[in-house]
């Protein structure tokens, strides 16, 4: 008789918990679940008062056994989910949304909160949240909150070509939105568009800009040859990392660029300090030599001239740029001798 009069528990709990009487309520119910060990209802209620409790461990107890009872609502699995999710047990509430996502695959609450918990993840799960928010972009297409994840998603699995339409649409909902800006200037840089990253760099807060993204911007500036902003934003990146040792090279050609001589010799100096691989030394010592030229040093330039030499040999060219600083130092025989290397290199 107690078991045909379970359903009178069931509705004098629900309506308690209407009520916000969650004490009363959990009497009835664990009188009600003395009765009937395997009723779904009492279970799922009973994490209900424990929710409303704000008691969130407690009430992922009681809709686990919900569910292990009954798999088949996916409205238990979300309550279970939710529940995880406040207690933050991440990895146990991504597979419960899931859960409800398989049974309802167009619940977007649940769509949203798994692709945020990837995205919020120590190590984000860009893979995994993208084919999520690129469901709920076509559910949700007004929702500003949705596109800014599906950019997300799409800009951490670099995948630019479909992230530049969809950082486009943020934008005008939002063109505050500096983060997705700064994404679409990277995107139009990475896929060769130097033009539309210049121009969408120009609408983005450098100051909130990493150091790479700085030099990514620098380099656009190089390649289109505005070499006095390429300076500029090339000297914000050096001001904010100075220990950077693949800074001062592109920052030395930069000031070649600009005839800034003395500039130049000093970034190649930086780099022979910090790098000794023999390419980049060969290259420092050569480009400080053509500089330290430029401006009548040639004393100085010899000693490069020749460290540059000592790494590269058989370039012909340092050997000139040797035997015109001889010249101009006045010392015929040696410049003869570096002559007669080129001949030597040409005929080998």
């Amino acid at each position: 008789d107690d078991k045909k009069n379970i359903e009178g528990y069931v509705l004098l709990a629900t309506a308690l918990l209407k009520a916000d009487s969650t004490e009363p309520a959990s009497v009835v119910l664990f009188q009600a679940r003395e009765v009937d060990t395997a009723n779904v209802a009492i279970f799922e209620l009973l994490g209900d008062v424990y929710a409303a409790e704000k008691i969130f461990a407690a009430a992922a107890e009681q809709y686990k056994t919900a569910v292990h009872l009954d798999s088949t609502k996916p409205e238990l699995w979300m309550k279970l989910a939710d529940s995880y999710k406040r207690t933050r047990q991440y990895a146990d509430a991504a597979g419960a949304y899931a859960r409800v996502i398989s049974l309802d695959s167009n619940n977007v609450i649940a769509l949203r909160s798994l692709g945020d918990i990837y995205l919020r993840a120590k190590q984000k799960l860009y893979a995994n949240a993208l084919p999520i928010f690129e469901r709920l972009s076509r559910l949700q297409s007004d929702s500003l909150a949705v596109q800014i994840q599906y950019a997300r998603a799409l800009y951490g699995t670099n995948n630019c070509e479909k992230f530049i339409p969809v950082g486009d649409r943020v934008l005008k909902m939002d063109p505050a939105q500096n983060e997705i800006q700064t994404m679409l200037a990277d995107c139009f840089n990475r896929t060769g568009k130097i033009d539309e990253a210049i121009n969408a760099y120009r609408n983005v807060n450098l100051d909130g800009v990493s150091v790479e993204k700085l030099i990514t911007l620098a380099k656009a500036y190089k390649t289109k040859q505005v070499y006095d902003t390429a300076a500029i934003v090339y000297q914000r990146a050096y001001k904010r990392d100075s220990t950077r040792c693949d800074l001062p090279y592109d920052f030395g050609t930069i000031f070649m660029a600009l005839k800034r001589w003395r500039d130049a010799v000093g970034m190649f100096e930086r780099k022979i300090a910090c790098d000794t691989s023999s390419g980049y030394q060969f290259a420092s010592h050569y480009n400080a030599a053509v500089s330290l030229m430029q401006i009548d040093e040639y004393r100085e330039a010899l000693d490069h001239i020749k460290k540059s030499i000592s790494y590269r040999p058989g370039y012909v060219q340092a050997w000139v740029t040797l035997a015109r600083d001889h010249a101009f130092l006045k010392e015929i025989e040696n410049e003869m001798d570096a002559y007669k290397k080129v001949i030597e290199i040409a005929l080998a």
